[in-house]
Parts: structure tokens; C-alpha cells; sequence
């Protein structure tokens, strides 16, 4: 198709008809947008923080949260806290600025397009080089992935992890490792999800001198702090109030509250055991081996073992894996070694199984926690089309 005369003009009219459409949806959403609307719910949390800390009150105040979400139309007894940490409030500023409904609506598109840069760099990152001309593939892949949408409905911020995670594997691709600490550092606002590759990265800074990735962290933290602190100083307090009383009685999609569920029930901080031995595991490892790490390789390892180990996560904040899903689905185009087709079938089958259970589970509101098994689930596919092509 691409060779007919008539394909270029075929793909702007397709193009123009996009926007279109786009258009009117936006206005669609605008006019019919409320508290439950896509996009609306969670995203409450870190408005109605962000406009306390504006104010130079304590973002982690339970009253004060609550009587903002009740005016945006919560309808629940109890209000959504933020338990990520305040300088994620500064990294979103500008949304902050603006009215509840336009914030909600512009931070909903932005979460699209983040994810879907994020699809496109990881595939020219990761994909055979015969595949990496076919990003409608990426696309197409990146918009099926579920976390990645319930992230976007729900008004999460897993997203900016993804982007850290995607950010640094660029930088270090392209010998970039000031920037690549830069970009680390959004991971902080949900490190419990990427532990494991923070434990990587203190190893890798050490052992191969890589001290111009602890510089770029360091010094966006030490910014972000100090803007932070001019904005509202009393942070620190309220941050460590917060810190104080943990959730420990959340029921998340994680092995820990399995444990804590069925054999642990006495022991609130059995959530963090998985993540403990998996620690362990990786530092022994590490000290054992010594090797040197290629983060082509090793990051989607580490994140899928992360996510499946963490004391708390979601099944949006699955968004993270975003990296070794496509990195299944590129495998399957091709490469120095082919799949067989069978392996194929077999790959998309499970992919497929997992999405249509995640789906289901959602539209019959099926709690989180019985989704602790999806990151494992990916997991063994993962492991299964690496070894496919060996």
C-alpha cells in the first residue's frame, strides 16, 4: 500500500478525520465530565494535596483532604490520601494551577501520550532491527496493555515511574548517565515498584564508577527539595506524620497481601517479606557473580521480579511492565533466531489470557488482590519467549 500514489493522501485524510474525531470527544468530556468520570477519581488525591500545599498547608491532612474531595463530589465517608512522597506534588505543578475538571482532563490525555512515547522509545530501544519500521505494532500493543489503561481511567500516576524507567534505559543506551539519573528519579514517587532496580543501580555505580548517575539524581533531588521546602516548608513534618501510620490494612494485587491474607493474618508487615527476600536475593547475587550489567537485558528481569515481589501495587501500577510486554510482542517479529510458529501461538495465547482475565475481573469489580498472580503470569511468559529464542 505504501508504494500506491494515493497512500499519502489516504493517511493525512485519515489523520485529519483523527483529529476530528479527538476533537469532539474532548468537548464531549468536557461538557459531561464530573467526580467518577474517567480520569477523575484517583487523580482527586494529588489535586486536592497539591492545593493544600499550595496554601502552604500540610498535604497529608486527612480533614482538610476530605472537605476539598467532598466539594469535588466524593462520595465516600473517608477521603483518598496521597501516600506518595511530596515532591511528586512539585514534578505536577502546573496541573495543581489549574480548575479540578480541566487538570483532571489535560493530566488523563497527557497519562495517553506519556505511554505511548513511552511504547514508541522502548520499541526502537528493544525491537529486532527489521522490526522497528513497524510501530503501529508498538502502538497498537501499548494501547492493549490493561495496567496501562486502568492507569489512565483511574487518574494514577504509575506513568511517571514508567517514564523514569524508560528515560534511564535510554540515557544509558546513548552514554548519557547525568540525564539517566535525572530520569531515575521519578521513580521515587512509587519506589517500592522498582526496588529491586535501585539495588541494581547502587551496584552498578559502584562497581563500574558510574558516579555521574548518582550526580544527576542527587542533584534533581536536592532542587526538587528545595523548591519543595520554599513552596510550603511545614512538608517535612507532614510527610513524616504520614510516614508514621503506613497502610498497612490495604489489600492490594501483591504476594505480601496473600501472605497476609492466608497465613500471616496477625502480622500487618508480612506485605513486606516478598520484597525482603528479593533483596536479599539480588545483593546476594550480585556479591556472588559480580557481573557486569547490561541494562538491555537485565531491566526487565528486574522489574518483573519487582513488581511481582512489592509490598504494594495495584493492577495499574502493572504499568511499569510495560518494557518486558513489549519486549515479548517484538520478540515475535523476528530476529537473528525465529520463533516457531507454534511457540507464537503460544505466546499470544497467554497474553491473551491474562488481558481477557484482567478485563473480566474488572467489569465484574473483582478485588485487586486476586490479580497478585498477573506480574508473575508475565513473568513466565517472559522467560518463555527469551528461551524460545536460544
Amino acid at each position: 500500500m505504501r508504494s500506491h500514489p494515493a497512500y499519502p493522501y489516504l493517511v493525512r485524510m485519515l489523520l485529519a478525520s483523527l483529529v476530528v474525531v479527538l476533537v469532539f470527544q474532548v468537548i464531549g468530556m468536557w461538557r459531561d465530565m464530573e467526580f467518577g468520570s474517567p480520569g477523575t477519581r484517583d487523580f482527586s488525591q494529588y489535586w486536592s494535596a497539591g492545593q493544600l500545599l499550595l496554601q502552604g498547608k500540610n498535604p497529608y491532612d486527612s480533614d482538610e483532604l476530605y472537605r476539598i474531595e467532598v466539594s469535588l463530589g466524593l462520595p465516600d465517608e473517608v477521603p483518598i490520601i496521597m501516600w506518595n512522597p511530596p515532591w511528586l506534588l512539585l514534578w505536577i505543578l502546573p496541573l495543581l494551577l489549574l480548575p479540578f475538571k480541566v487538570a483532571a482532563l489535560a493530566w488523563l490525555f497527557l497519562n495517553l501520550v506519556l505511554i505511548l512515547s513511552c511504547g514508541t522509545v522502548i520499541w526502537r530501544l528493544v525491537a529486532p532491527t527489521q522490526a522497528r519500521r513497524r510501530i503501529e505494532v508498538a502502538w497498537i500493543a501499548t494501547l492493549a496493555f490493561l495496567p496501562g489503561l486502568f492507569a489512565i481511567r483511574s487518574g494514577q500516576m504509575p506513568t511517571l515511574v514508567l517514564v523514569g524507567v524508560v528515560g534511564f534505559l535510554y540515557c544509558t543506551a546513548r552514554d548519557k548517565p547525568f540525564l539517566g539519573g535525572v530520569f531515575l528519579v521519578l521513580t521515587t514517587i512509587k519506589p517500592h515498584l522498582v526496588y529491586l532496580l535501585w539495588i541494581a543501580v547502587a551496584w552498578w555505580v559502584i562497581t563500574e564508577r558510574q558516579w555521574k548517575v548518582a550526580v544527576g539524581a542527587g542533584v534533581t533531588m536536592v532542587v526538587s527539595l528545595s523548591a519543595l521546602t520554599a513552596i510550603s516548608p511545614i512538608w517535612i513534618a507532614g510527610y513524616q506524620h504520614a510516614l508514621e501510620s503506613p497502610p498497612l490494612y490495604w489489600a492490594s494485587a501483591t504476594i505480601g497481601t496473600t501472605l497476609r491474607l492466608l497465613i500471616f493474618k496477625d502480622w500487618p508487615s508480612a506485605y513486606y517479606l516478598p520484597s525482603v527476600v528479593g533483596g536479599l536475593l539480588l545483593v546476594g547475587y550480585l556479591l556472588t557473580r559480580r557481573p557486569r550489567l547490561n541494562w538491555r537485558t537485565a531491566l526487565s528481569p528486574l522489574l518483573l521480579t519487582s513488581v511481582a515481589t512489592a509490598a504494594h501495587g495495584w493492577t495499574y501500577d502493572q504499568t511499569v511492565l510495560l518494557l518486558p510486554y513489549l519486549q515479548i510482542v517484538a520478540g515475535m517479529l523476528g530476529g537473528e533466531l525465529q520463533m516457531r510458529v507454534q511457540q507464537k501461538r503460544l505466546v499470544v495465547a497467554a497474553l491473551l489470557s491474562i488481558g481477557a482475565t484482567m478485563v473480566i475481573g474488572n467489569r465484574l469489580k473483582i478485588p485487586d488482590y486476586f490479580f497478585f498472580w498477573t506480574p508473575w503470569a508475565l513473568g513466565a511468559v517472559y522467560v518463555y519467549s527469551q528461551a524460545a529464542h536460544r
